[in-house]
């Protein structure tokens, strides 16, 4: 053991630590304070989207865990750290979103870490915007950088400044705070990960992990390259990153398992080939790799290595060039906020970029850029903005989209529920807005998923509809799939249904999505 792992482990029963639970005012002197913040997804994030285990008392919540000393009249450093998988830690019942809490007998109420510690709960949600057939939903991404972050930074005195704010976390949450730092880059100072996915599209991890495509899409297209650390290192430029793993030997005492030493020895791979990539693009990582397996033991180490390494050391916080990619809808980066249209997001990985003044737009779609100064311009990608105006760039036509166009105009989809249970059909209706052109048709997407069965019941079923005149009212019924686990039978749970635009005969099962509704199916 490293004697920084050792001295930020001295004193572990001295600490008196007082739980709050619920809690909003400060505690008392000279004790840690433990809250759990009622945290509703709002928009992003409904309780259907998570199993019962993912909640505290049927509620998302947030825990926060207060200094030793923390006085509101004194700004204090802010630490997110993300859970793992539900699958990842052996030999705890409690939720998923209390994990930090709960693994290695709270240990992590032991440390003395002098800075607010913020634990987002939720379940496996890899922490992104899920793919989920193209509805970017349920949105874990936003909830955490558009709800999470501005509620800690209004509730609590956090220190302004890059270099007051790190995010880590374990395994899954490895994976989420690195992909979370190079999508708010301007706010994390420094991140860090603790055997993670730190490349989700090689071949091992898809080989066993078969749900990638829920969350990533297709391998190897334009939302999972959007979402991989490999090709995101670009954004982490200005970050300092600190990234720890076992070797997959198990240290004394160690409680592991044959499938913990082949997990650690898959991330460890993973780990090293993002430092590699990372150290290419000129980030600043440190790589601290020792003994253990995929086990609580291997994840404190990394943590305790991690505050000797100190995430709280200074970062520039505005530099003169930068880089950012992303395949987001809305964000910010460096002091510019970015919004594509609802019904026209982000088809291939766009990049922005400031150099000399200038601000660069590559990609494709219409966006509106709002500037540092408060000044918002929109235009069709690419484009620059020079002193606070957009310059196109020979207006290229933009690029034909997967079953549609960009600018093909939302629909109003409704639904009649069966009323006869789960073996009765789904009437379907949306009333066109446009003609198509000759060669599209629409399609009609109903995905069902029950909560409380897992992947046990889940299936896709599709109806097409050829070429509907404009100002057309569209009735289909749709009954359910042959090929569904339930055999004839809708699942009961979460139900989306969706309509798309689609090229005539084309093999693609969704295309630009026009409208969408969710229900629940009894």
């Amino acid at each position: 053991m490293s004697s920084g792992r050792a001295c930020a482990r001295r004193g572990l029963r001295a600490l008196a630590v007082v739980i709050a639970l619920g809690s909003a005012c400060a505690p008392s002197a000279g004790a840690a304070s433990v809250q759990q913040w009622t945290t509703p997804g709002g928009q992003f994030v409904a309780k259907r989207d998570l199993f019962p285990r993912d909640l505290v008392d049927g509620k998302l919540v947030t825990t926060v865990v207060l200094p030793t000393g923390y006085r509101t009249r004194k700004c204090w450093p802010v630490l997110y750290l993300l859970h793992g998988s539900a699958q990842g830690v052996a030999g705890t019942s409690a939720p998923v979103s209390l994990q930090w809490l709960e693994i290695g007998d709270g240990e992590l109420l032991h440390m003395r870490i002098p800075a607010i510690l913020v634990l987002p709960g939720s379940g496996d949600t890899w922490w992104i915007n899920n793919w989920w057939h193209g509805l970017r939903h349920p949105a874990f991404e936003s909830w955490i950088l558009q709800d999470i972050v501005p509620l800690v930074t209004r509730r609590l005195h956090v220190c302004p400044g890059r270099s007051e704010h790190s995010i880590a976390g374990l395994s899954m949450g490895g994976y989420g705070a690195i992909y979370l730092a190079s999508q708010l880059p301007s706010y994390f100072g420094s991140a860090g990960s603790f055997s993670g996915v730190l490349s989700p599209q090689s071949a091992n991890f898809l080989r066993i992990f078969p749900g990638f495509p829920t969350y990533w899409g297709p391998p190897n297209q334009f939302y999972a390259n959007g979402h991989d650390p490999l090709a995101l290192v670009g954004n982490l430029r200005n970050t300092r990153i600190f990234v720890g793993a076992g070797n997959g030997t198990p240290t004394p005492g160690e409680d592991t398992s044959v499938m913990a030493v082949f997990e650690e020895l898959e991330f460890a791979q993973e780990s090293a080939s993002f430092v590699a990539r990372a150290r290419q693009g000129g980030v600043p990582v440190t790589f601290d790799q020792h003994g253990g397996t995929h086990t609580v033991q291997t994840w404190f180490a990394s943590l305790s290595d991690m505050l000797t390494w100190n995430p709280f050391k200074h970062v520039t916080d505005n530099p003169r060039s930068w880089t950012f990619s992303t395949v987001a809808t809305t964000g910010k980066a460096w002091g510019y906020s970015f919004a594509f249209s609802r019904y026209a997001p982000p088809k291939a990985v766009v990049q922005f970029s400031l150099a000399r003044g200038v601000f660069r737009a590559r990609g494709a779609g219409i966006v509106k850029i709002t500037l540092p100064g408060g000044k918002s311009v929109t235009g069709a990608l690419p484009f620059d903005i020079r002193r606070g105006r957009v310059v196109e760039l020979g207006r290229t036509p933009m690029p034909r989209l997967v079953g549609g166009y960009e600018q093909l105009t939302p629909l109003s989809v409704s639904v009649t529920q069966p009323v006869t249970g789960r073996t009765a059909p789904i009437d379907v209706s949306f009333r066109t807005t446009q003609a198509l052109p000759a060669n599209q048709e629409y399609q009609v997407a109903i995905a069902s998923f029950s909560p409380t069965g897992g992947a046990s019941c889940t299936d896709t079923t599709f109806r097409r509809v050829f070429q509907p005149t404009r100002g057309r009212t569209v009735s289909v019924s749709v009954v359910p799939p042959a090929s569904a686990t339930v055999r004839g039978r809708w699942c009961p749970g979460l139900t989306v249904v969706g309509v798309s635009a689609l090229e005539r005969n084309s093999r693609a099962l969704l295309g630009n999505i026009l409208g969408y509704t969710i229900f629940t199916m009894p």
